[in-house]
This record gives C-alpha cells, structure tokens and sequence, in this order.
C-alpha cells in the first residue's frame, strides 16, 4: 500500500502507526509484527472494516478480520 495521508503518525514504546493510502499501518514493537487497518464506506449503511498481518514495507496483505466476520 501506498502511504500518503495527512494523519501524523503516533508512537510509543509497545506501538507506532504510519498512514496508508487506504488505511493505517501499524508496527508491534514488542512482536516485531506489522498491521494494517482499512476501512471501505459505500452506499447507504455498507462499512467494511479489514484487518491484515504484512511485511515491513505494507505490501503483503494476509486477512485476520474481514468484513463480516
């Protein structure tokens, strides 16, 4: 994913977040993990939340929690 949005990013010791063009990243510095979050707004009440385990570079995408589930 590219980054790219005006959010500044957030750190602390257990946790730093980067923007993504279509969501958020996040590095786990306690389980050297990566994250990313993202969000698709549609019509009417359609939201869909998706959460992904990647790389460092937010390129991999492997679903945790998509959609409806």
């Amino acid at each position: 994913m590219e980054r790219g949005c005006s959010r500044p990013p957030i750190s602390s010791p257990s946790i730093s977040t980067t923007s993504l063009r279509a969501g958020s990243g996040f590095y786990f510095k306690d389980l050297d993990e990566y994250g990313m979050y993202s969000f698709f707004a549609g019509n009417d009440d359609d939201f869909i939340e998706s959460y992904y385990r990647t790389d460092r570079d937010f390129q991999k995408e492997a679903v945790l929690l998509a959609g409806d589930d």
